[in-house]
Order: structure tokens, then C-alpha cells, then sequence
């Protein structure tokens, strides 16, 4: 599902890796070594830099809007051409480079006998190639100044690169009788740190709650959080919705507040953090933060430092989609939540989509609703969402629609999957957004086989590898790991 949501957002990617190869060092030496129109690099990189600022608004724009999807399709062909170009460029440049060396080190022997001098013929190449490469750069140019016109009579609302799309943030409070299928799930972890020997060194236990968007770690820990059992073995139970921004004044304020049940307007983390402390010292607490992608450890240290105030017992309980943000918190337990069943889809989306009705009384609707079931993959939140916009007064036409329509179809302003399968998307850096959109090829539903899907990724130019450290193969299996959040991984087990 996530790659039929995100399969077109190939271009930011593409723009990311087109900033990356401008930027490299053979590109800019290219340009600086040979007599061409120095304008024409300069001008396609500002034109490209003012695509690159509306972006994110004309590809959402394009789900519902044909002209943009058409002037994107005209923007992705002209940037690809681009690409050919400037990949053309660093090849040649390198070549050069190995040329120039080799003749470094022959140029010993060969001094003693003869001086080498480039024939007519090799000029007369070089300069032929130098005057394709020049016409080439001067029609992308030229396009893309064109698109550019084209651009400003749509008016495109510019936006920072790479800021995701608004969530609304998340509360303890859950309605337990609209989830399903989670009822294993909340006993495993209930059980493990209601049995009290989470705690191991001096530091307060951290159990992990990993899986993609939409797939129920919220709903999860808010099961947990209200459990009568679970209420009674803490003096506090606190919630801070953290997401992207990782603010340790904003998230410590939201602590604080929980716990002692009213506002505060310290701006001073040292004063806030104090209170906190002393607020905490010798109690048991339960805290949640949910929705974290920082995985940065300082960070991550200096949020922790007045919790190790909590007596045995205290535990957090952390919701993330990144594997790396719980290994660098050291979470005792790492819980990997998985898809619903068929059947707790069908009883999610039966709540919402029938209400108080029977759908055996609605033959034709449960069938075609049975289909729209099998086509959320087990995301509770897609189910919910799909059978949110249905009732049984709706005839089956519109049921048919639904099934039949891409998620991205729907309107905007009622589809919350979008929203939460793209803000996955965004955190990956450009070279693995051109990974992952490159999955795109192949068939829906297609099992992938993790070495030949790097080896095809090295064939295309995609990974990027440094020198001394890993070989490619090992930094394209990383970068799987990395976006494990977008697809779905078989085997995945409880650590």
C-alpha cells in the first residue's frame, strides 16, 4: 500500500540527487576547466532550486489537480535529462582525472625519449564533445526556464523542503470498544513490566513500540495507559506527544504538566527540569512518548536526566517507526507491532462502516466491504478511515468507488493514510527516497529478495559509499534497515 501511496513522489527524490551531483567536485571542475557559458550552470541551478521550493505544494496539489500532475510529468522528464547530463559530465571528468595520472606517473620514462603531444584528431574530438555537452545543457535550460513560466500561472505556495505534513497530536484517552485485535499484544508488554523486573542497571527501563504508520502503536499504548491494573502500580501516569520536533523544553513542560495535573510557563529547562526532579523523586511513574524519530543520543540524555528521579518501577514506553530510535535509547524490549487479521480489519471496519447495524442485513455492501478490507493490508488506520466514509444508507456505488478508487484519490481533507504514510517518506534522505521510489517497479505485493535489490540499486548509481568504511553491499543493506518502516518485513519477531 505505501508504495502505490508514494510511488510518484519520485521527483523530490530526484531533485535531492540533482543538488548532490551539482555539488560534487568533478561537476564543478568540469564547468571550470573548459571555455563554456558559465551562466548555463549557474542558471539551471537556480532554476532548479525555484522548483525545489514549491515541490511539496505541487505534488499535492497534483492528486486532485490534472494540470500540475502534467506539468510534473513535463518537470520529471526535463530533470531526468538533466541527470543524464550531469552523470555524462562526472563520468568524462573522472576519466580525465585517470588520464591526467596516468601520464603523471608514465612521464618519467616517457620524458626520456620522446614529448607526447595530443594530435589534431584528439582536439578536434574534445571539442566536438565539449559543444554537444554545451548544446544539451543549453535545451534543459531553456525547458526548464519555460516550465518555470509555467509554474508561476499556477501559483505554487513555497514551502521548506522536507517539512512534513501536519499530524494532530495524540492524547491517553482511546475508545475501547472501536479496537480489535490487539488484545495479545497488550498482555505481552503488560505482563513484562507489570512483573517488575524490567529495570536492570541504574536507569529507567525503556520497552520499544516499533512499526509502520497507521499500524496501531498509538492505540496500543493507549490500552496500556488506561488498563485499571497498569493505573494502579504507577503514583503517575504522563503523555507527551513528541513527533518530528525533538524540543527537551517543550517535552519536559508536557511531563510536568501531566504530573502535577496544571499549566506551567518556565521557559528555563534548568528551573524546569529541577521541578521536575523533585516532582518525581522517590514515585513511581509510567510515561509515554509517542511518535519519536530523533535519534539523536544527546538529545535523548538530557530529556532522560531528571527522570532517573523516579523510583523502581518507573517505565517508559516509547511509540517510534525507526529501529534506530529505540537501539539508541536501549530499550530492554523492542515490540515490533505487526498487521491485524482479516478478521479484526473486517470487525474495525464493520464498527464504523455499519454502525449500529447488521451487515448480514446488508448482503451486497458486507461483500463489497470485505474487499475494501482486503485491500488495507491489516493498517488499522486505513480501515478505520475507508469504513469512516461509508454507511449503509450509501448505495453500493459508491461502496464500489471506494473499492475501486486509490487512496490517494479520496479527498484530502478526509484521508488521514496519506498523511501518515507520507511523513514516513519524508525522513529518508534524497539517495534513499530514490531507493525506495525505485521499488515502485515491480508488481504490487512483490517479495523482495534484500542482495538483489542492492545490486540493482549499485547498477543505478543510487547508493552512496565513502571510501575506508563499508563496502557498497553493506551500505545498501543499512539503507534497507533504514526505511523497514515503508514496507513490510517478514519474520519480525519480539526482541
Amino acid at each position: 500500500m505505501v508504495l502505490e501511496i508514494l510511488g510518484e513522489s519520485l521527483l523530490s527524490a530526484l531533485f535531492g540527487a540533482l543538488f548532490e551531483r551539482l555539488a560534487s567536485p568533478l561537476v564543478r571542475n568540469f564547468f571550470g576547466d573548459r571555455d563554456f557559458d558559465q551562466t548555463l550552470f549557474d542558471k539551471m541551478k537556480t532554476v532548479l532550486l525555484t522548483f525545489n521550493a514549491v515541490l511539496s505544494d505541487a505534488e499535492e496539489k497534483r492528486i486532485t489537480n490534472m494540470a500540475v500532475k502534467e506539468w510534473l510529468n513535463e518537470l520529471k522528464d526535463a530533470a531526468y535529462h538533466a541527470e543524464d547530463l550531469l552523470d555524462e559530465i562526472a563520468t568524462i571528468a573522472l576519466q580525465c582525472e585517470l588520464e591526467a595520472e596516468a601520464k603523471v606517473k608514465g612521464k618519467q620514462v616517457m620524458g626520456l625519449f620522446f614529448t607526447h603531444n595530443p594530435s589534431k584528431e584528439d582536439k578536434d574530438s574534445s571539442l566536438k564533445l565539449d559543444k554537444d555537452i554545451e548544446s544539451r545543457l543549453k535545451n534543459i535550460v531553456e525547458r526548464l526556464e519555460f516550465l518555470e513560466q509555467q509554474r508561476d500561472i499556477m501559483k505554487f505556495k513555497g514551502s521548506v523542503r522536507g517539512k512534513p505534513l501536519m499530524v494532530l497530536p495524540t492524547t491517553f484517552l482511546v475508545d475501547e470498544f472501536e479496537v480489535f485485535g490487539r488484545d495479545k499484544d497488550k498482555e505481552k508488554l503488560k505482563e513484562f513490566f507489570l512483573a517488575g523486573n524490567a529495570q536492570k542497571e541504574n536507569r529507567i527501563p525503556v520497552i520499544a513500540n516499533v512499526g509502520i504508520g497507521g499500524v496501531g502503536k498509538t492505540t496500543l499504548a493507549q490500552l496500556l495507559c488506561n488498563d485499571s491494573e497498569v493505573e494502579k502500580s504507577f503514583n503517575f501516569r504522563a503523555w507527551a506527544y513528541v513527533s518530528e520536533e525533538f524540543d527537551v523544553l517543550k517535552i519536559t513542560r508536557t511531563i510536568f504538566e501531566s504530573v502535577a495535573s496544571r499549566n506551567c510557563n518556565v521557559k528555563d529547562l534548568n528551573v524546569l527540569q529541577v521541578k521536575l526532579k523533585e516532582r518525581l523523586k522517590g514515585k513511581r511513574f509510567l510515561l509515554v512518548l509517542d511518535d519519536i524519530w530523533n535519534d539523536n543520543f544527546i538529545d535523548w540524555d538530557l530529556l532522560l536526566s531528571p527522570l532517573k528521579a523516579g523510583a523502581f518501577g518507573s517505565i517508559i514506553i516509547v511509540t517510534t517507526r525507526n529501529q534506530s530510535v529505540a537501539s539508541m535509547m536501549r530499550a530492554v524490549v523492542t515490540y515490533r507491532l505487526l498487521h491485524l487479521s482479516d478478521e479484526d480489519c473486517w470487525s474495525l471496519f464493520a464498527k464504523h462502516a455499519f454502525r449500529t447495524s447488521n451487515p448480514e442485513e446488508h448482503p451486497t455492501l458486507k461483500r463489497i466491504g470485505e474487499k475494501i478490507v482486503k485491500k488495507c493490508k491489516g493498517l488499522p488506520l486505513a480501515t478505520k478511515v475507508l469504513g469512516g466514509l461509508l454507511h449503509p444508507e450509501v448505495e453500493a456505488v459508491e461502496w464500489n468507488r471506494i473499492l475501486n478508487s486509490k487512496i490517494w484519490e479520496l479527498s484530502t481533507d478526509k484521508s488521514s493514510i496519506l498523511r501518515a504514510l507520507k511523513l514516513s517518506y519524508y525522513h529518508l534522505p534524497p539517495h534513499l527516497k530514490q531507493c525506495f521510489s525505485y521499488c515502485s517497479i515491480f508488481p504490487k505485493g512483490y517479495e523482495f529478495e534484500k542482495e538483489k535489490l542492492v545490486l540493482m540499486w549499485m547498477a543505478e548509481g543510487f547508493l552512496q559509499h565513502q571510501k575506508g568504511k563499508d563496502t557498497m553491499e553493506d551500505v545498501g543493506c543499512s539503507s534497507i534497515c533504514m526505511w523497514r518502516i515503508l514496507l513490510q518485513v517478514r519474520g519480525w519477531q519480539t526482541e
